[in-house]
């Protein structure tokens, strides 16, 4: 099998200046932030819509020491109440338990 140039092909490679100033922008010009995870982002700002209530924190942190299997049946069990329920609060739950366990691990 050989390869073939391709008439219509570009005698040699495009060059995109504004890959290079974009690059450079961002070098110059760091995140000012921490890097997360879509899912991360997700999860704190539902916790920041939630309220912070001592019952929600001390949820939280049940869950975060809990045993992956353990925490994967509450997260079941919380998934079938919101689809039982389908409401706003069952949804914030949902995701929320869902947030959890996610970063750290």
């Amino acid at each position: 099998m050989s390869i073939h140039r391709l008439p219509t092909a570009a005698p040699r490679k495009v060059h995109q200046p504004s890959i290079r100033a974009v690059r450079q922008f961002k070098a110059a010009n760091p995140w000012p932030g921490e890097h997360k995870l879509p899912h991360e982002r997700e999860a704190v700002s539902l916790v920041a819509q939630a309220g912070r209530s001592p019952e929600l924190l001390i949820l939280l942190a049940m869950m975060k020491v809990m045993a992956p299997e353990q925490r994967q049946a509450v997260q079941d069990a919380v998934h079938r109440i919101h689809f039982a329920a389908g409401d706003d609060v069952s949804l914030l739950a949902s995701s929320l338990i869902a947030g959890i366990g996610r970063d750290g691990q």
